[in-house]
């Protein structure tokens, strides 16, 4: 993982963006790099983490008792 996967943003200036690294480095970003970047923010709006988990269910099966399983995973 690289600064561009993943960091903590610390502070943003007016040139630069200050972020925190999963190794505790901070490190600075020129905001007009950053702009140019496709960012995802993982904990806005909801703390919660999302995975994509593929599952194939059988033929026939109720798909209400599959859904009800599911979300009480």
């Amino acid at each position: 993982i690289s600064w561009m996967d993943i960091g903590i943003v610390q502070d943003i200036g007016l040139r630069s963006t200050k972020l925190l690294t999963p190794d505790s480095e901070t490190i600075f970003v020129p905001n007009g790099q950053l702009s140019n970047m496709r960012i995802i923010n993982y904990t806005k709006p909801s703390l919660k983490v999302r995975k994509t988990v593929a599952f194939s269910v059988e033929y026939g099966i109720d798909t209400e008792k599959v859904k009800k399983m599911l979300l009480q995973i």
